[in-house]
């Protein structure tokens, strides 16, 4: 969520009523102590004082003075004791009081946990108040909110898990007068899955190392390019980038977070320049650019972001394994949820603030005129680019050539002089993998940049005179290669979605649907039966015919005394087949097998409907 996109009302809607669900059980565990306490009382005062009336050895006003007694002080006070006559009374009455503790421990375990929520939401609040101070500020609140957020959602989930566990026997209890030991046990093992699924989010490692496509620069091969960034550096009074990689994204960036290109682990500063763009700006724009990504190196925005990407990870890992647990900790989850997301709010609040700085040092060291035609010829590259790939991605025919550069290039002229430019420049951000940018008129706006929308078609067809590109040997070169590998994944991955779109209708579609869902046969643990799926049914051997995706209504997973079951209700008569999982090997991945089938023919449906 943007600042831009940020409506009290939404956000109230979205974030902070689901939050609320955390105090759902344990207001349920207070009113059901009290509410249970009471029937305890009640049931045991009529008894008592039903006995009492029958007592024939006691004189009327014996019977008067012990029932007068026992209808001022219910079962309840006699268990708590405080006097040598209450004491004994409570003896007398144990299975009574042993009751009593229990719902006393419901009260208290829920009360407890109503105020470790109120306290992590303060705590955390206070530190997403303070988060907007500063970089730092924003650092050490965000990782002292989610050292107290995630042991407040654990402590949460063994209280509350405890609660319920306790419900699930003393409400059937209390109301029916008998328990369900098969609910208690479903209760008990949904709470310790929960624990379990929370304690490994803790403590397992995430690895937040990025892969990135592109080459290394050598001075070798880019001496004058190279020695122009460190130049720039020490300008700006700034330690240069230990490594810079050149690729064909649409876009530059610095980051101190390690890289993975090529195989090779780069640490440190790395600064990421575009071939695709270079080749588009003048060296005066370009370096307005990279002057823009040096001042991120000068303002320890990398060395924050680095420091701050492994906690949002682990962050992240914690909120799903939250959702997985299903019902039980989908409360706890919306509870992380909302502070998840005012962290982003503010994480993003000062990345604009970052941006807005970096803008302004690049004018600074540039000019304003330079900046501005820079973000406007990146942001409008960027935005024809992606406008060839979408159209590309979804053509619904395989593509042989896919050619995204020779059309990005042979099309850029219409599209700079067309009515469709100004429209995507408009509310538009530049495209980075670890920053939010502002919207390209408010920075423009920020640097006075003496440009106006009317001569933006102009500045975009006119030819460029000098570009970096021409200072790095093999820069041609080493963009074709790279141009062609980016081309063969991403008809690859074309290719692929074809296969989840296709019915199909002809032998080629079927050969696409068959190269990445081929049918596939397992067969059971003991070779007495075997499951046979393709991409256009599901056949278990002890069926008596293939099930249809299109004939399945619902599935599910089925235990039975510790067996296993994939069970599909059928449209038809509602009808239901069985896989028995428990006599596969690997009855985990025959589940996944199905799923993943079963949800290509549920998209393919989707997508025909679209398209009709």
């Amino acid at each position: 969520m943007t600042a831009e996109q940020f409506s009290k009302a939404g956000f109230l809607k979205s974030y902070v009523l689901p939050a609320l669900f955390v105090l759902l059980v344990p207001g349920i565990g207070i009113w059901f102590a009290g509410h249970a306490t009471r029937s305890l009382d009640g049931d045991v005062q009529k008894n008592v004082l039903t006995s009492i009336q029958q007592d024939a050895s006691a004189s009327p006003e014996d019977k008067d003075t012990f029932s007068a007694f026992y209808r001022a002080t219910p079962a309840s006070v006699i268990c708590r004791g405080g006097t040598p006559q209450l004491n004994d009374l409570a003896k007398a009455l144990e299975d009574v009081c042993a009751a009593d503790r229990q719902f006393g421990w419901i009260r208290q375990i829920s009360w407890a946990s109503i105020g470790i929520g109120l306290f992590a939401f303060l705590f955390a609040s206070g530190c997403v108040g303070v988060s907007l101070l500063s970089q730092r500020s924003l650092f050490a609140s965000f990782l002292a909110g989610w050292q107290v957020l995630r042991i407040a959602a654990l402590l949460q989930a063994v209280g509350q898990g405890i609660v319920l566990v306790m419900l699930s026997y003393w409400m059937t209890v209390v109301w029916f007068d008998q328990y369900v030991p098969k609910l208690i046990g479903v209760v008990a093992i949904g709470a310790l899955a929960v624990l379990w699924l929370m304690v490994k989010a803790i403590f397992s490692r995430v690895d937040t190392t990025p892969s990135l496509e592109g080459v290394v620069l050598r001075p070798t091969t880019a001496a004058k390019f190279l020695g122009h960034i460190r130049e720039m550096c020490r300008t700006l009074s700034t330690e240069p980038p230990r490594h810079i990689v050149a690729g064909v994204d649409d876009n530059f960036f610095v980051t101190e977070n390690s890289l993975m290109v090529r195989g090779v682990l780069l640490e440190g500063r790395t600064l990421y320049v575009s071939f695709s763009l270079l080749k588009v700006l003048e060296k005066s724009e370009a370096d307005a650019i990279l002057a823009h990504e040096m001042a991120h190196f000068s303002g320890d925005d990398t060395y924050y972001t680095r420091k701050m990407s492994p906690l949002l990870a682990r962050y992240g890992q914690y909120l799903s394994a939250l959702y997985q647990g299903g019902i039980l900790s989908r409360p706890l989850f919306h509870f992380m949820l909302l502070f998840w997301t005012l962290f982003q709010l503010s994480i993003n609040r000062m990345s604009r603030q970052r941006e807005f700085r970096a803008d302004a040092i690049a004018a600074g060291a540039t000019s304003p005129a330079d900046m501005g035609r820079a973000l406007i010829k990146s942001m409008a590259y960027s935005n024809y680019r992606s406008r060839i790939e979408r159209q590309l991605f979804t053509e619904n025919v395989k593509q042989e050539q896919v050619g995204i550069a020779g059309r990005v290039a042979a099309g850029f002229s219409s599209y700079a002089t067309s009515s469709s430019l100004l429209g995507d420049l408009s509310g538009t951000r530049f495209p980075h993998p670890f920053d939010s940018h502002p919207l390209l008129d408010a920075r423009l706006a920020a640097v006075r940049a003496p440009l106006v929308p009317s001569h933006y078609a102009k500045l975009l067809t006119a030819p460029v005179n000098t570009s970096w590109l021409s200072d790095i040997d093999g820069a041609e070169y080493l963009e074709q290669q790279m141009w062609k590998a980016y081309e063969e994944r991403f008809a690859s991955a074309h290719e692929e979605a074809l296969a989840w779109r296709y019915a199909p209708a002809t032998d080629e579609e079927r050969q696409i649907v068959e190269k990445y869902f081929p049918a596939v046969r397992v067969e059971s643990k003991k070779a007495d039966a075997s499951l046979a799926i393709d991409f256009a049914s599901v056949r278990f051997s002890e069926w008596d015919t293939a099930v249809g995706y299109g004939d399945i209504k619902e599935c599910g997973i089925r235990e039975s005394l510790g067996r296993k079951f994939l069970t599909l209700k059928l449209a038809a008569d509602k009808k239901k087949v069985e896989i028995p999982l428990h006599r596969f090997a690997n009855s985990d991945g025959v589940v996944a097998l199905f799923e993943r089938y079963n949800a290509r023919y549920a998209f393919m449906t989707q997508q025909a409907s679209v398209r009709s």
